[in-house]
């Protein structure tokens, strides 16, 4: 536990350094971004976090592992994106059932996410807590969500505070 800590912590640090450093021109990718607009630094950071687990999708069910992603994202500073078995969008609706996205609690958002290659707008996030409804929209967080490619997935996320427990997990979809 302690060589975790140790871990997170170095991470941690890379980060804060990497989003407190200034550039003077704004990276484009032009594969992805044929008109060459010019993309935000979290679409080409390499400190954007790749979520790829499988247990991410609403489908998957608790295990014994708990994952908990409190432990990988930093508030307002740790932009995270879905690709592989995890899908490659945050989920647009309230899990089905109780426990899913491998944890007690999933996040996920129903806010219009951005249209153009470039935009960011504001989203909020909402758990679904163990068998808790839908409705009452727990644990709601405030967030942003960048569009960075055309594609279907090509969107970046960013939580502007911390996840609220040690269970809780981000949901992802095809």
């Amino acid at each position: 536990m302690a060589m975790e800590r140790k871990i997170y912590q170095h991470v941690e640090q890379l980060l804060t350094e990497c989003f407190s450093a200034r550039t003077t021109s704004i990276p484009t990718v032009s594969s992805k971004n044929p008109n060459k607009i010019p993309l935000p630094p979290q679409c080409t950071s390499v400190a954007t976090v790749n979520l790829t687990e499988s247990w991410r999708i609403d489908a998957s069910i608790l295990t014994d592992i708990f994952p908990d992603d409190a432990d990988i994202l930093k508030p307002g500073v740790t932009w995270f994106r879905f690709t592989g078995y995890a899908g490659n969008l945050l989920r647009d609706t309230c899990p089905t059932a109780a426990y899913k996205c491998g944890s007690t609690g999933g996040y996920w958002s129903d806010s219009p996410l951005p249209t153009e290659v470039g935009q960011t707008v504001n989203i909020t996030f909402y758990k679904k807590y163990g068998r808790g409804s839908c409705d009452n929209n727990s644990g709601a967080q405030k967030g942003r969500a960048t569009r960075c490619s055309a594609d279907r997935g090509g969107v970046v996320y960013i939580m502007d505070v911390s996840l609220d427990d040690n269970s809780a997990t981000l949901c992802g979809m095809q």
